[in-house]
């Protein structure tokens, strides 16, 4: 594998984990306003520890497309710069509305519902990037809108509510029909190579032993976390596979001189260290603002 494609697949994780990170509190974000008391209080001592560290992903993602791909990067970026300047300006609502319900106590629930509304358009415009990425058309954003909205859904709902069984089993079920509906639509070849072929198996068997365990009891929250986040990964694989993104970047790579080689090595040596230690590190502060938020809400 070549040291481009390497830094690749590197951006291309950093910036599922941030659609997997920050999409889930972006969901919370969108329940809170209509969630009763006692969910209300879970749901913002998950949002507040981590809700700006999450971005963290989407910042190493975008710095390290800029170093290894800037032609590929200038070509996204003048091309939808209304769609990133509208990103930005959600990002800061969405930041100032956390902040000022924080410390507000007369105007709690306006900037509660401006938290939700920012939030929800945000959502949106994450199924919008990943579109963009892909250079796909319309329809591609018809497709990813529902399996990426209806995952975060399911990951918010399952691992902060207790909610029934069969809810559990059923929104997996959705899971798999979204993910069916963009296979089509991007007419991804699941069985053109032994790599996709292997990675549909193990899902197969994922899922249908989620659905076995299902039957008799409830399974673990950390089996369910890894049936979602297999499946979420397995997907993106997929529809890499079937694009032509990487052949893109291939071709934008080589109008770089050969020169630039050392930059790859540089944002490949960083990557391998900094990822470890910025996930231990965000998990260490969730710990440490875990302590006494309850006042706050």
């Amino acid at each position: 594998m070549t040291s481009p494609i390497l830094t690749f697949y590197i951006l291309i994780a950093t910036f599922l984990i941030y659609l997997i990170q920050d999409g889930r509190a972006l969901m919370l974000c969108c329940f809170a306003p209509f969630s009763k008391k006692i969910y209300h209080i879970q749901i913002f001592n998950d949002i507040f520890p981590s809700w700006d560290a999450n971005q963290t992903w989407l910042v190493f993602t975008i710095a390290g497309a800029y170093g290894a791909f800037p032609v590929f990067f200038g070509e996204i970026m003048s091309k939808y710069y209304t769609f990133f300047l509208m990103m930005l300006m959600l990002f800061i609502i969405r930041g100032a509305s956390i902040e000022f319900y924080i410390k507000s106590s007369r105007f709690k629930n306006i900037w509660l519902y401006t938290l939700s509304f920012s939030s929800f358009l945000l959502l949106i415009c994450q199924v919008g990037l990943c579109t963009i990425i892909l250079d796909s058309k319309t329809s591609v954003f018809f497709a990813l809108f529902p399996f990426i909205l209806w995952f975060h859904f399911t990951q918010a709902c399952c691992f902060l509510f207790p909610i029934k069984h069969i809810n559990r089993l059923s929104y997996v079920l959705g899971l798999l029909l979204s993910s069916q509906f963009l296979f089509m639509v991007l007419h991804v070849p699941i069985w053109e190579t032994l790599l996709t072929s292997s990675i549909f198996v193990i899902r197969l068997t994922l899922l249908v032993s989620f659905l076995a365990v299902s039957i008799i009891r409830p399974p673990s929250k950390l089996f369910g976390k890894i049936l979602l986040f297999y499946v979420f990964f397995s997907n993106a694989i997929f529809i890499l596979h079937s694009s032509s993104l990487i052949n893109k970047i291939t071709s934008f790579h080589q109008m770089i001189p050969n020169s630039t080689y050392s930059s790859f090595f540089i944002i490949n040596l960083f990557s391998i260290v900094l990822l470890p230690i910025i996930a231990t590190g965000l998990s260490i502060m969730k710990k440490i603002f875990l302590k006494n938020l309850d006042e706050i809400v």
